[in-house]
């Protein structure tokens, strides 16, 4: 509160939000570069996926435990077939195994009613498969059932614990569909030590600029006759905008990648800089009734005894 009195509304909002421009576009900057070295791989993922399918299929249909199948898996063992094609195909043969990741994303639907699934938020999930994870010393594994082979995607029930598939009733997996997969290295610990500081920019910027001054600025713009109903609606609108980034953000990443959804962010952020660079009036020393004579005249008092002044003297 003393740098809001001292330096202003404007002067700290436009501060914070270049620093959170930087936050973003630096974290897209990063993952960008990961991101552009890795492998699209999801035909090879998805045809995995339907050899296994029936296989999983029938051992749902034997009554087996629903938390034990694995809908798509791999076996333990550093000479599993489809990771060696996998690898030789895309050109990545001679890179260490335990430095290669699998990243997917894919869709498994609730079966339940639409707008049960619109309440829950996206069905998206994501899946970060090691490859390490396959040498991995069996004494080193807690459940029994892991040991064999690793997971990639597991067949969840909903919450009624039955699922359609092909139409009937039933225990029975739910329909996943592979949205993406990419092959690629695992990034190193100075890429996220990188992520780390940028986020720390994010957060500092933001609890310096538009996390305080923002709601402070439309209390103090917005007409005396409309100030309450105004902040409720513009409440509602940035729990509205939180909602739906959380929900889709998942979706968003399995289409555009990390560095797209923080490059789009980081776009926004610029235009809001624009906007309060441009377009929002000082408000630091002003009363309300000033402030709000702003909006009718154009005009800070001020502004406007100075544009008096000047036409007096050239009388």
């Amino acid at each position: 509160m003393i740098l809001v009195d001292r330096k202003g509304r404007k002067f700290l909002l436009k501060i914070g939000t270049a620093g959170i421009v930087v936050g973003l576009l630096g974290t897209g900057f990063l993952f960008n570069n990961v991101e552009k070295a890795r492998k699209d791989v999801t035909t090879d993922v998805a045809a995995l996926l339907a050899a296994q399918s029936p296989s999983v299929q029938k051992e749902f249909e034997q009554g087996k435990d629903v938390s034990s199948i694995r809908t798509l898996q791999l076996e333990r063992t550093p000479d599993s077939p489809f990771v060696k094609d996998l690898l030789a195909k895309n050109g990545m043969g001679d890179k260490d195994i335990n430095r290669m990741q699998l990243i997917i994303t894919y869709d498994q639907p609730e079966a339940n009613p639409a707008w049960y699934q619109f309440l829950m938020g996206s069905s998206t999930q994501l899946s970060v498969v090691e490859f390490a994870e396959l040498t991995k010393d069996a004494k080193d594994i807690k459940k029994e059932e892991d040991k064999a082979s690793l997971a990639l995607i597991k067949a969840v029930p909903d919450s009624t614990n039955k699922m359609v598939v092909n139409g009937k009733d039933g225990y029975a997996m739910k329909p996943v569909s592979i949205l993406k997969a990419e092959l690629g290295e695992k990034p190193d610990t100075t890429m996220g030590w990188g992520v780390t500081a940028f986020f720390i920019i994010f957060i500092a910027f933001y609890a310096t600029g538009p996390g305080v001054c923002v709601w402070l600025a439309l209390s103090e713009l917005m007409p005396a006759r409309i100030r309450s109903n105004g902040m409720a609606i513009a409440l509602l609108i940035n729990q509205l905008v939180s909602t739906v980034i959380a929900g889709s953000f998942l979706p968003w990443v399995g289409s555009c990648g990390y560095s797209g959804v923080f490059f789009t962010l980081g776009g926004i952020t610029v235009l809001y800089f624009i906007t309060v660079t441009f377009f929002l009036p000082e408000t630091k020393g002003r009363s309300l009734e000033e402030i709000e004579g702003y909006f009718t005249t154009g005009k800070m008092p001020e502004d406007l005894k100075m544009i008096g002044e000047g036409i007096e003297a050239e009388e």
